[in-house]
């Protein structure tokens, strides 16, 4: 059982990069420190509701359950390369995290060929 499962059951949910579990969506929410309103939106695959916090998330024995089709997966990220190392990686946000920084500092920097934590970045067409 997970530290963030609610007493009651809900309906079951993953999330698809971290294979991590939870018996409800609240339990999720609160895993993301996330609204569960917006967070079921996410789950249902509602318009303009594709990811939360760059997390996809599957209800577990749903039809989405082993891996969501290309449609319910989401926008591509804006691929980033660090001009310094040669580094290339597949979206801001993941660069951010390799560099322990802000996604939106990453994009700024990139897009306006300035230095972000002493490195310097170019956007991936």
């Amino acid at each position: 059982m997970n530290e963030f499962d609610t007493k009651r059951d809900g309906i079951p949910v993953r999330i698809v990069e971290t294979g991590e579990e939870f018996n409800s969506i609240q339990a999720c929410a609160n895993r993301l420190n996330v609204d569960a309103k917006w967070l079921g939106k996410v789950v249902r695959g509602e318009t303009g509701f594709n990811t939360c916090h760059g997390y996809h998330i599957v209800v577990l024995g749903g039809r989405y359950s082993s891996n969501p089709p290309p449609d319910v997966i989401g926008r591509p990220g804006q691929r980033i390369g660090v001009l310094e190392s040669g580094e290339e990686f597949q979206s801001a946000r993941e660069c951010a995290r390799n560099i322990e920084g802000d996604h939106k500092s990453v994009l700024r920097a990139a897009r306006n060929n300035r230095e972000y934590k002493e490195r310097h970045f170019k956007l991936i067409t």
